[in-house]
This record gives C-alpha cells, sequence and structure tokens, in this order.
C-alpha cells in the first residue's frame, strides 16, 4: 500500500509500473498485491526511490473476493496447480484448495 505524494510524480508512477511488471495485481489504485513473500524485493525498490514514510508492507491471510484475486494469479500463470499440491500439505490456504477443487478441468 503506498500513497506517494504528487510532487514525487516519476516515482509516484514508476511504483506501481514496477511492481505490474513483477507480477503484482492492483486492488485499488494505491493497494497491490502479490501471493508469495516479496518484503526483500519491496524494500530494495522502496529504498532505490527513497519511498521509505510512502510505503507500507503487508502480510494479509483473507482479502475480501480473494477468488477473482487467485483467479487474475493463474490467468498469469503466477499461481499453477503445483501450488495447490502445496497447499494440500497445510491448512495455511483453504481458499486456494476451494479455488482448484471447483475449477478442476
Amino acid at each position: 500500500m503506498f500513497d506517494i505524494p504528487a510532487k514525487w510524480n516519476k516515482s509516484r508512477h514508476f511504483f506501481p509500473e514496477r511492481l505490474q511488471s513483477w507480477g503484482f495485481i492492483p486492488l485499488q489504485r494505491s493497494v497491490y498485491v502479490y501471493p508469495f513473500d516479496c518484503h526483500a524485493q519491496v524494500e530494495w525498490l522502496v529504498q532505490e526511490l527513497k519511498l521509505k514514510h510512502t510505503v507500507k508492507y503487508m502480510i494479509a491471510e483473507i482479502i475480501e473476493g480473494e477468488e477473482d484475486v487467485i483467479s487474475a494469479f493463474v490467468e498469469k500463470g503466477i499461481l499453477t496447480r503445483a501450488h495447490f499440491s502445496d497447499a494440500k500439505k497445510s491448512d495455511s490456504n483453504r481458499t486456494l484448495r476451494r479455488f482448484f477443487k471447483r475449477n478442476q478441468k
């Protein structure tokens, strides 16, 4: 999540463009999500662009409407059936398991 001031216009546009190039998807204009740990990459970008006080990193377990988010990551090829197999091994991602169960080919 970020709130980059308009006076930093170049970084304000570059930051979300870079996130999208890495496979992040926007939930809102300044809220992007990714299904895996990416703290190091985001922190690197924040440091490079000097955005420390304008970007907040979160780890969320539940997102309202998460099936649409999962579907978007599947369409991009970021999540695959292999992730479904990994999810079967733990209870940490019931939504991912339900998604693939409902969308079996």
